[in-house]
């Protein structure tokens, strides 16, 4: 049975605009389902440092799945570099 989910990803601030980018495609082509909705918030102040850095790029990613390709798509999250953190939540009705 599918859900919807909602992706949000903080990506490293020094990222030039076609980098982030790239990392963007990379992660809606990586989602198996549907992506419904890409937001992007831009730079934003982080709560903590994460690499030293104090701001990152907020994506957030809604998006339509089973629940078994989330832990596949949690390991590809944690392997890119440019990503300093993901969260994924399953959105309620």
């Amino acid at each position: 049975m599918e859900h919807i989910y909602e992706l949000m990803f903080i990506l490293d601030p020094d990222l030039s605009d076609e980098e982030r980018e790239k990392i963007i495609e990379r992660v809606k082509s990586e989602i198996k389902g549907e992506v419904l909705n890409v937001e992007e918030w831009e730079k934003r102040k982080l709560a903590y440092k994460i690499n030293r850095k104090t701001e990152g790029y907020y994506v957030v990613i809604l998006f339509q799945t089973t629940g078994d390709t989330l832990k596949e798509l949690d390991q590809f999250l944690k392997l890119q570099e440019g990503i300093l953190r993901h969260m994924i939540v399953r959105k309620s009705k």
